[in-house]
């Protein structure tokens, strides 16, 4: 829930979803979200009262250009964050500066399977053909 929205409920900005996609990708890459408390009043009333953490002040590993847009995109006020479509462009500028595929790079198309998904996979498979 976006700052705004804990004041109003119905308040529901198209920025409001540029706040919780700030908060997945930071709770992503730390593995905790923003904002913490003993209960969900005290999560809420930090996102009114406590500015976020810096990603990079967290997680220095992360490059400065994601850990500004994720910041961006859990600013207090829905008018600090960025549009859907300036999130993708800065994102695709990024994924630009990845090493190539081959050098560190993980491609999900050329992953493999995790071995008990593939034999759950293969089973399916045997199954419905000895239904046909």
């Amino acid at each position: 829930m976006a700052p705004e929205q804990v004041a109003d409920a119905r308040q529901a900005p198209d920025r409001a979803d540029i706040y919780a996609l700030g908060v997945v990708l930071f709770e992503m890459i730390v593995g905790s979200p923003p904002f913490m408390g003993g209960n969900p009043r005290a999560i809420l009333v930090a996102k009114v009262l406590h500015a976020p953490p810096s990603l990079v002040s967290v997680a220095p590993h992360v490059p400065e250009a994601l850990s500004g847009l994720v910041g961006r995109c859990i600013a207090k006020t829905p008018d600090e964050r960025p549009t859907a479509s300036t999130v993708c462009d800065e994102l695709l500028a990024m994924e630009k500066t990845l090493p190539e595929e081959g050098a560190g790079r993980v491609d999900a198309a050329h992953k493999p399977l995790d071995p008990l998904l593939a034999s759950t996979i293969n089973e399916d498979q045997q199954s419905s053909r000895g239904s046909d």
